[in-house]
């Protein structure tokens, strides 16, 4: 049975990518590139290239079976990870299984805005973490009776930092995601998957 995965900058389709029981390929979105430029060519699933000085995705490059293997492995966390095991558990996942991994995550990273929808409707709103994140540092609560709940788990690139986040954002504390987000930024913290939809 084969699998079909929408691989998107933010609500941006730039590619699909098909997983059959024995192989794995992308198909580009052409046109695209006049929207987003090279945004439209993830580095890792492109290589990069030397055009006239400046480093540049590869454009003309068909990404391979091992490619995209390796672009998306390389964006969760390695079995080999001192906190693995707690991932999993965080993830309900028994076993490291890549493609388990790969469906409850999305493949984001706080570090772009790349993420793989189910269907095309899917919006990046209510899967990347790092919409919150960036849309509630300029949140204005319009009464003080509103509320949101955000909640993230984050870990360090060496597994020995781990920051859960559980904040309600009101005329109060509004600022708390300000502070989240650059204490993210400044040790390069990775969520570990998209937490929930954020809860009103």
């Amino acid at each position: 049975m084969s699998k079909l995965y929408y691989l998107k900058h933010k609500d941006v389709t730039i590619g699909l990518i098909k997983v059959d029981e024995s192989s794995i390929s992308y198909e580009r979105i052409n046109g695209i590139e006049h929207e987003i430029g090279d945004l439209a060519f993830p580095l890792g699933l492109y290589p990069i290239a030397v055009v006239n000085g400046f480093t540049v995705p590869a454009r003309d490059h068909i990404p391979t079976d091992k490619d995209i293997r390796k672009w998306l492995r390389g964006r969760i966390f390695p079995r080999e990870r001192g906190n693995a095991r707690t991932i999993m558990t965080n993830l309900a996942v028994r076993t490291y299984n890549p493609w388990e991994i790969i469906a409850k995550t999305r493949v984001v990273s706080l570090n772009d805005y790349y993420w793989l929808a189910v269907n095309e409707n899917e919006e990046y709103s209510d899967v990347h973490p790092r919409y919150r994140l960036e849309k509630n540092r300029h949140y204005k609560a319009r009464k003080s009776t509103t509320r949101k709940k955000l909640e993230a788990i984050a870990y360090s690139n060496k597994g020995k930092t781990k920051i859960i986040i559980t904040y309600t954002i009101d005329n109060k504390n509004a600022e708390a995601s300000t502070r989240h987000h650059k204490l993210f930024k400044k040790h390069n913290l990775h969520l570990s998957s998209p937490s929930g939809k954020v809860k009103v």
